[in-house]
Order: C-alpha cells, then structure tokens, then sequence
C-alpha cells in the first residue's frame, strides 16, 4: 500500500515490486495515485512491472489514465474509492485523547479536521484551476465559517511531510492557511 507514487521515485517502488514478484510472491498494490510515467525510465520499468501485479488499485481516475496511456490497457487495474478504507482499526480512535496529549482542551465543542495539501505537483494540472494562495484562502475562509457558525474546533491535518525526501511539506500548508484565519486558531 501506498499514498502517491510519482516522478523517479517510483523506480524504487518498481524495483521493490519486482523483486517480490521474482521471488514468487503475489503483489497487489493498493495506492491513491501513480504516474504520469512520461519518462523513457519510469516508462520501460511499468511495462516491466505492473502487467504482472495480482491487482492494481488506485483512487484517482487521472493516474489510471497515465498508467493505460503509457502502457495500454492492463487487466489487472482498478478504480475505487480512497484507500483509507482498507486500514484496519484495532479499536476506536478518539481524537480527543491526541488533542488531550498535546495539551489542547476543546472542551465541549466539536471536532473539525481539515485536510490541506502543497498542490505542488497537481498545479500542472489543467484541472487544477486555482493558485495554492487562493486555495489556502477558500481553507481559511471554510475554517473561521465553522467556528464562527458553529463554535468547531479545527484541527489541520497535512497528509504528506518531508518524510523520504517529498519537497512539499502539508504541515507549512497548514501552518500558512491558520495564519490567514481570521480566527488565527481553532
């Protein structure tokens, strides 16, 4: 399982899974997204290696349409919704207890989470049709309306940091989008 799998980095998921696959194991991958795989490498290690995945699962429609555009259409592949599905609980999360961990008392109010993304790489998108200045506004904007609206307490939650060498870091999204609140925090 995985977040996102783009650029070169993808080569070391590739090798990863070829290796499994060479010793006989069965892989199915379950992802949010993968591609584009324009370069001749990334190229030539896909049509190496996701034909021979058991199943090949992906949230976003944009990297099934990379991956069958530069490889063709792949039996093995599959749309569905988000992979946070498939993650066991062992038992129920409270998210209080963190919040309580970190010293933060919301008292009776409710809990907001808001997730907020670097676009970073989804800006070349043509489907992106906005600045990452006017979309941590619209986040902003969103958060002071359910505190104001509705008393919430909002927690930012950045779904990628600089773990593994990733340059966007969703925690200075978070960061740059509470400081533009007119709440200034939950």
């Amino acid at each position: 399982m995985f977040v996102s799998a783009y650029g070169r980095a993808v080569l070391i998921w590739f090798d990863l899974l070829d290796v499994a696959m060479k010793l006989g194991k069965r892989v199915a991958v379950c992802g949010q997204s993968m591609g584009p795989l324009e370069e001749p490498c990334l190229r030539r290690a896909a049509k190496k290696v996701l034909p021979r995945l058991t199943q090949l699962i992906l949230r976003e429609q944009d990297s099934v349409h990379w991956i069958e555009s530069t490889i063709g259409s792949l039996p093995n592949i599959r749309h569905l919704p988000d992979t946070a599905f498939f993650i066991p609980l062992d038992e129920p999360t409270d998210p209080t207890e963190v919040l309580h961990e970190e010293g933060i008392d919301v008292g009776e109010r409710a809990i907001v989470t808001m997730s907020v993304r670097s676009l970073g790489a989804f800006l070349a998108l043509s489907k992106v049709r906005l600045t990452q200045r006017e979309f941590e506004g619209i986040m902003a904007d969103a958060a002071d309306h359910m505190i104001e609206s509705f008393g919430c307490f909002i927690v930012f939650v950045g779904t990628c940091t600089e773990i593994f060498g990733y340059k966007f870091d969703d925690r200075v999204t978070a960061m740059r989008v509470r400081h533009r609140m007119r709440q200034g925090s939950g």
